[in-house]
């Protein structure tokens, strides 16, 4: 059915296209019962006209090319249509393929900018790692000077405090130390008084002893002493008595400690003080009666070669201790610190004791009694020092130690020079023996 409607479209449109002018000859289209090949004198070239859907013979309608037409005239509408669906399409295909290039140009943009803003992202995700790292160290180092500011803070507080400590402690200790001082001062003034006066006195004495022998004296060339058998023996027997005295004496001293002795007068001012004990006559008097004085018995607090030393270098200094001075001086150990004295030495129950505070004790420094014992002296070995308290028998044990050493510091400077070897022996025995007796 298609290819006859196809060829009879293209029929009509031949006719269309070359109109004829004889009405015998218009062409009818094929029928599938007609032949392929027309005759030239068929019958239906004469029956169209013009109209060819009109019969010239009976002028009669024609129902097939009627028909025919309408189906070309809708096929021809058909046509114009798809056509211009064609055209639209077309249209829509080259504004398609315009906005695909445009989509494709725009693409080819957005991937360039896709790329740059990658390698910006990137460029701006390493600037981030690095100011990251960078944010990391620096909080790390404010944390570290932080915490050095805090440091220095608290050692500031902490060398504030200290040194406002000391401070407190050298104005305190300064006071004390001229309290001590003005007391020093006020003892020495004392006994330079009192030094003075008996020095007056003694001169006083001297004065009056010189006037009784020139008076003796007078008194003797003017008498006339009877020169009778008598009279002589007496005077012989007396000189007679008097040198044996005087010989006995001289048999009944050591030579050996003698000869040490005045070794020591010659040789000792060139040996040092520190290295006095070196000397042979002062190291027996060390060793026989110096250490056992400063013993101080079984609970001794003192340091006997501690205080020895002091004693040897004059800085031991022994007073009176003013009224309630070792009451006061208790209170005050159990309410603030422990005395600071340099002789002192640790007890064997203090150094194993389980706790590790400082044992108050309120007797006796020097031989530890502690049974009520009045302790009306005081003495210490540094101007740096507490006051220690002692009672009169330590005290004496410290003075006669004193006394045997500003004889032997006496001797050394020279002051004795007018004085005897045997005159100054026996002083330096009379020493010992008191050292013996204290």
């Amino acid at each position: 059915m298609e290819p006859t409607i196809a060829h009879l479209y293209d029929s009509l449109q031949t006719v269309i296209d070359k109109p004829t002018t004889d009405p015998c000859h218009i062409p009818l289209p094929p029928s599938p019962s007609t032949s392929s090949v027309l005759q030239e004198d068929c019958p239906c070239q004469h029956i169209l006209g013009e109209d060819i859907t009109t019969c010239l013979l009976c002028q009669s309608s024609i129902p097939a090319i009627e028909e025919l037409l309408a189906e070309k005239a809708g096929y021809e509408k058909e046509i114009v249509e798809l056509q211009q669906q064609l055209e639209t399409e077309q249209q829509r295909i080259t504004e398609q393929i315009t906005c695909i290039a445009q989509l494709n140009n725009r693409l080819e943009q957005v991937v360039s900018e896709l790329d740059d803003k990658t390698a910006q992202f990137k460029a701006l995700q390493s600037d981030m790692e690095l100011l990251n790292d960078k944010y990391v160290d620096e909080i790390e180092r404010v944390a570290e000077i932080q915490h050095s500011k805090d440091m220095v803070e608290s050692e500031l507080e902490d060398l504030s405090r200290r040194l406002f400590e000391e401070a407190n402690g050298m104005v305190a200790h300064e006071k004390r130390e001229k309290h001590n001082l003005e007391i020093a001062q006020k003892h020495l003034e004392n006994q330079l008084k009192e030094t003075r006066d008996r020095l007056g006195a003694e001169q006083m004495q001297l004065k009056e002893l010189r006037k009784r022998m020139e008076d003796m004296v007078a008194s003797d060339t003017d008498m006339d002493v009877p020169k009778t058998p008598d009279h002589i023996k007496d005077l012989t027997s007396l000189l007679t008595e008097k040198m044996h005295v005087l010989n006995d004496q001289h048999h009944a001293i050591d030579s050996m400690m003698l000869d040490e002795f005045q070794e020591f007068v010659k040789t000792g001012t060139s040996v040092p003080l520190k290295k006095i004990h070196t000397i042979p006559f002062m190291k027996n008097c060390q060793e026989e009666d110096v250490e056992a004085c400063l013993r101080f018995g079984p609970n001794s607090r003192l340091s006997a070669r501690k205080i020895n030393e002091a004693i040897v270098l004059n800085t031991c200094f022994i007073e009176e201790a003013p009224p309630g001075f070792a009451q006061e001086q208790a209170k005050r150990i159990m309410s603030e610190t422990p005395l600071k004295i340099s002789g002192a030495k640790s007890m064997m129950w203090e150094r194993f004791s389980s706790n590790n505070q400082t044992t108050v004790f309120s007797g006796c420094q020097a031989c530890g009694r502690n049974d009520g014992t009045a302790l009306p002296y005081r003495f210490r070995i540094s101007y740096f020092d507490d006051w220690a308290c002692i009672d009169r028998f330590c005290r004496d044990r410290l003075v006669a130690v004193c006394e045997f050493y500003v004889l032997i510091r006496n001797i050394r400077q020279g002051l004795y020079s007018n004085r005897s070897i045997l005159d100054l022996y026996h002083e330096a025995m009379r020493l010992r023996l008191q050292m013996f007796y204290a």
